[in-house]
């Protein structure tokens, strides 16, 4: 049976304080003041005053652990884990249960680890309170250690990065792990009482204006996950992947099924993606197996932290599968096309996709970006006159489109893709093809050289203006940049 990694975090809340001063204070030498919390399914677990709360590894204002402690493999898996959770924190570990030196982080963390590994934690981190409940002035320590501890993570609750009963956050800083802002942060809630309002304010702020462009964008979440895992492990030949590489497998589908706002939703490990990738790179692997995986991968590229190691790694795996798109069915381009537009969800996706940095196709042997692909690929599906691939073509060119400010976008891409559209429409489409062609080349108008391209070659908006009532008001705007150029 496939087995998963459980790492315990110690992080010392003094910050080498109790280490400086605890022998001339209390009398006894104590290393540090611990709180821990519980690593697995690439998500931390840990409790405190708002019950069972999670985020991502070193996702709290206290950034990265003093300690990782290897606390063993667990044959426990997701949704086994979620529901023993779920029953602590109904429970035993709901936040009013909370008690600093009876019922605290570290008891929770010292049961989790053995109902998963059979292990306690070690016994220095539990046996800390009586140590200092026992020493003559503990009583006077307890009201200040409290402060200290009780809620490690509440200064900062908007930005909704850890998830847990009381729905209490912190800064998005600090969950990408760029810990010189989160102390920043940190020592500016010491300083000034208000400024855990000014940065909630500040998150709530990003928070909405990243919905709104969201809002913009034409993105594709209905698809199934759970049947998109059992889709391809049917057809999935044996021996192609290990057991621990079919659980990571299974592991994506409660990632994907959670929403933003479950209080436990785990993230996708990076072994999972590679599980996906190596799917994708499999020479052979059968036709009726792309499709499911095609619209996993959709829902997988909706993942912001997916999106930024897509773009940072040097990896070329799906661009590599993209390069030999046009050989595989027509669903199967669509899904791809769909996966692309929602990899546009967030503005580093957009900057993957439009990437102009060279590499060379493993196929060809030849020099080529990302940006070329997308040129290739849009270009042909547009011009082959099938009206879903006309239509998933054009989504693509619209979302990409809708991150113009400050992103920049080839003379290539502009006006090939321009020719394209305005070619496009020149052929007979259906309603929902026309519309995205239109809504396409609107977005691309913001290019000064499109507007112009479009009146030189004599679009006529009158055409389509009578398909639909958006295709009217799209129209309108198309005749209103055409005029303005």
């Amino acid at each position: 049976m496939a087995t998963t990694e459980v790492l315990l975090f110690v992080y010392d809340l003094s910050k080498g304080l109790a280490k400086q001063l605890s022998l001339p204070l209390l009398g006894k030498q104590l290393d540090g003041i611990w709180h821990t919390s519980i690593v697995i399914f690439n998500r931390e677990y840990f409790f405190g005053g708002g019950g069972i709360e999670s985020c991502r590894p070193c996702g709290t204002i206290l950034g990265r652990p003093e300690q990782t402690v290897n606390l063993g493999e667990t044959q426990v898996n997701y949704s086994i884990f979620l529901e023993y959770l779920h029953d602590l924190g109904e429970e035993k570990y709901s936040g009013e249960k909370y008690d600093l030196f009876q019922h605290n982080c570290n008891t929770f963390s010292d049961e989790v680890a053995t109902f998963l590994t059979g292990s306690k934690i070690p016994d220095n981190i539990t046996a800390l309170p009586k140590e200092v409940i026992d020493t003559p002035i503990g009583a006077m320590l307890k009201s200040v250690v409290d402060s200290m501890t009780a809620d490690p993570i509440s200064h900062n609750k908007a930005s909704g990065a850890v998830n847990g009963v009381s729905g209490q956050g912190i800064s998005q800083q600090a969950v990408e792990g760029e810990k010189d802002k989160s102390e920043s942060a940190t020592s500016a809630t010491d300083d000034d009482p208000s400024a855990d309002n000014i940065e909630d304010v500040l998150m709530e702020r990003l928070r909405k204006e990243r919905m709104q462009e969201r809002s913009k964008l034409v993105l594709f979440e209905e698809v199934n996950p759970l049947a998109c895992v059992e889709g391809i492990k049917a057809v999935l030949p044996k021996a192609l992947l290990s057991e621990r590489e079919i659980t990571e497998l299974e592991n994506l589908v409660p990632c994907l099924l959670a929403s933003d706002d479950d209080i436990y939703k785990p993230s996708i490990t990076p072994a999972g993606f590679l599980v996906l990738g190596k799917l994708l790179t499999t020479v052979d692997v059968p036709s009726e197996l792309l499709l499911p995986l095609c619209d996993l991968l959709q829902l997988v590229f909706l993942d912001p932290e997916i999106i930024r190691e897509q773009k940072e790694n040097d990896d070329h795996a799906i661009m590599t599968f993209i390069f030999l798109l046009q050989t595989y069915s027509i669903e199967v381009q669509v899904s791809v096309f769909r996966m692309l537009c929602n990899a546009c969800s967030t503005r580093k996706g957009a900057l993957w996709v439009k990437s102009e940095q060279e590499w060379v196709c493993t196929v060809d042997g030849m020099p080529t970006s990302n940006i070329q692909m997308m040129i290739t690929l849009i270009v042909t599906s547009l011009l082959s006159t099938v009206g879903d691939l006309v239509t998933a073509a054009a989504t693509l060119v619209y979302n990409m489109s809708r991150y113009n400010v400050n992103i920049h976008i080839s003379e290539d891409f502009t006006i090939e893709v321009s020719s394209a559209l305005i070619q496009c429409l020149t052929t007979e489409l259906n309603e929902e093809a026309t519309y995205r062609c239109l809504q396409a080349l609107h977005g691309m108008a913001t290019f000064g050289e499109v507007a112009g391209l479009m009146k030189m070659m004599g679009v006529d908006t009158a055409r389509y203006s009578t398909l639909s009532e958006r295709c009217t008001e799209i129209c309108g705007k198309l005749d209103m940049a055409m005029s303005a150029a």
